[in-house]
C-alpha cells in the first residue's frame, strides 16, 4: 500500500535534488504543504494560505507534477491544492453522499421483503398481464415498457410485484443499481434536503444516477408542485440514459388529480397495466399459496368458503389464515368447514364492519347531514342535497379509489358531473379551513 508521508517526502527530496529551486522556497512554499491523498493519477494536497496556493500554480506547479511523475511512475499526474476551508466543505459532502448512499442501501435492503419473489406470486386472468410486463422489465430493462406504470386499488399485490422486481434484479443483475422509494419518502427526503439547505446536487445524484427507480403510491405527488418538480427532472434525467422506470398507482394516469400534465404524460408514455381484484379462483389459489406459507392445512372446502367471503383486499387473506392457525395451534382443533366458519364469523364481520363502503358512505352522510339516502342519489337539487352529494362522491373517490364512472353508476349522476363535484369539494378545503377539518372528521369516523 502507498506510504503517501513518504512518497510526498520522496517528491520533496526530487525537487531539491533535480529541480533549481531555492531552500527558501523549499521551506516557505513546498514544505509546508500537507499531502491528503494520492488516488491513482490525482494528488491532493493541502495549503496553509491563498497566497502561498496562488504562488505554486502560479510558479511551482511545474516542479510538482514533474517530481510526482517521476516518483509515481506516471506519464500524467494530475494535482490539487486546497485550503483548510475547501478540504473540510469536500470532506463533509462526502461523508453525507456516503451517509445517503448508505442509507438508501439499508432502506432498500429494509423495506423490501425479500419473500416477495415472482416465483411466490399467484398469478390469474386479474393480474397476469401485469405480472408478465414486470418479468419483461427485469429481463430487459428501458426496453419494452419505460415507464411500467402499475395501477389497482390497494390490496392486489402492486407493492408485491415492485419487490419482486427489485429481489430479481439482486439475483440476476446485482451490478445494477436499483432503488425502491414511496412517493411519501421521496417528499420527506427532499424536504429534509431543503429544509437543511443543502447542495441540491447531492439529493439530485442519489436518484439521478440510477439502473433502475421503483416508485409506489405515486398518487401522494398531488398538491406537492416542488416535489413534482423535482421527480420530473429525475423521470427526464433517468429516461434520457436508458435507465428503467417502474411507478404504481391506486389509479390510472388519467385519473390522478393535481399533478403537473408534464408528468401525467410522462406516465403515459410506457406500458399503463392495470390489476384487477381477483375473481374467485385465483382468490382460492391466493389462500392455498398463504397456508402453506403459515405451514397450515387447510381443505379445499375451508379454502372455497375463505375465496367467497374474502372478495376484494388481499391482505385480509392473511389475516384470516392467522387467525385459522393460532385458533388450531392453542385449541389443538382441526382446521375443517366447521370450524373455520366459527372461528372466523367474528374476524369476517369485523372486516365488514371496518371496511369502508360506497354504502356506508351514504348512510354515514345522509345521518350526518339530516338528508334521506334517496335524495342524495336522487335528481333533487336542493343547495344542502348537493353538498352532501358532492361530499359522497369526494369520499368514494378518496377514500375507495372509485372511478369517476363507478361513482356516477351509484349516485345516478353522469361522470362528469361526479367529477365537478370531487373538484368543487377539493377546492372548498383549501379555501375554507373548517370545511377541510369537516372532511377530516367523516373520514377519520369512518375509518374507526
Amino acid at each position: 500500500m502507498l506510504d503517501i508521508k513518504y512518497t510526498f517526502q520522496s517528491v520533496l527530496d526530487y525537487i531539491v535534488e533535480q529541480c533549481e529551486v531555492s531552500e527558501m522556497t523549499m521551506n516557505i512554499f513546498l514544505r509546508s504543504l500537507k499531502p491528503i491523498s494520492i488516488e491513482g493519477n490525482r494528488v491532493t494536497l493541502l495549503c496553509d494560505s491563498e497566497m502561498k496556493r496562488t504562488a505554486i500554480y502560479e510558479k511551482y506547479m511545474p516542479y510538482l507534477q514533474r517530481a510526482f511523475k517521476a516518483e509515481l511512475g506516471l506519464d500524467d499526474v494530475r494535482i490539487r491544492v486546497l485550503r483548510k476551508e475547501e478540504l473540510e466543505e469536500e470532506q463533509l459532502q462526502k461523508e453525507q453522499e456516503e451517509k445517503e448512499k448508505k442509507e438508501a442501501e439499508e432502506r432498500t435492503g429494509s423495506a423490501v421483503n425479500p419473500a416477495y419473489t415472482f416465483e411466490n406470486f399467484v398469478v390469474g386472468s386479474s393480474n397476469r398481464v401485469a405480472y408478465e410486463t414486470s418479468l419483461l422489465v427485469c429481463g430487459s430493462p428501458a426496453v419494452y415498457y419505460n415507464p411500467l406504470f402499475l395501477y389497482g386499488p390497494s390490496g392486489l399485490g402492486k407493492t408485491h410485484l415492485l419487490f419482486a422486481i427489485i429481489n430479481e434484479m439482486k439475483a440476476k443483475r446485482p451490478g445494477f443499481n436499483v432503488v425502491y422509494i414511496t412517493c411519501e419518502e421521496f417528499t420527506n427526503l427532499l424536504v429534509d434536503s431543503i429544509s437543511k439547505k443543502a447542495d441540491p446536487a447531492i439529493f439530485r445524484s442519489r436518484f439521478r444516477n440510477l439502473d433502475f427507480l421503483l416508485v409506489d403510491d405515486i398518487q401522494f405527488l398531488a398538491n406537492k408542485r416542488a416535489v413534482q418538480e423535482e421527480m420530473f427532472h429525475t423521470f427526464e434525467a433517468l429516461y434520457n440514459n436508458g435507465k428503467q422506470i417502474v411507478f404504481a398507482s391506486d389509479r390510472p394516469p388519467e385519473e390522478l388529480e393535481n399533478i403537473d400534465k408534464r408528468l401525467i404524460g410522462r406516465f403515459s408514455m410506457g406500458g399503463l397495466i392495470d390489476i384487477q381484484p381477483p375473481d374467485a379462483e385465483l382468490r382460492q389459489a391466493i389462500f392455498k399459496r398463504k397456508a402453506e406459507s403459515y405451514g397450515v392445512d387447510i381443505p379445499n372446502d375451508v379454502l372455497e368458503y375463505l375465496a367467497e367471503n374474502i372478495k376484494t383486499n388481499i391482505r385480509q387473506i392473511e389475516g384470516s389464515i392467522k387467525t385459522l392457525k393460532a385458533h388450531s395451534l392453542i385449541g389443538g382443533e382441526e382446521i375443517t368447514f366447521e370450524m373455520a366458519k366459527r372461528v372466523l364469523s367474528a374476524y369476517l364481520k369485523k372486516a365488514e364492519e371496518d371496511s369502508v363502503n360506497s354504502e356506508k358512505i351514504l348512510k354515514y352522510v345522509s345521518m350526518r347531514y339530516g338528508i334521506k339516502k334517496e335524495d342524495i342519489t336522487g335528481a333533487k337539487r336542493d343547495a344542502s342535497i348537493k353538498n352532501a352529494r358532492h361530499i359522497c362522491a369526494y369520499l368514494m373517490r378518496d377514500m375507495l379509489n372509485m372511478t369517476y364512472k363507478e361513482i356516477g353508476a351509484i349516485l345516478r349522476k353522469h361522470h362528469t358531473t361526479v367529477m365537478d363535484s370531487c373538484v368543487k369539494v377539493d377546492e372548498d378545503m383549501k379555501k375554507n379551513d373548517n370545511f377541510a377539518r369537516e372532511i377530516a372528521d367523516i373520514k377519520r369516523e369512518l375509518s374507526v
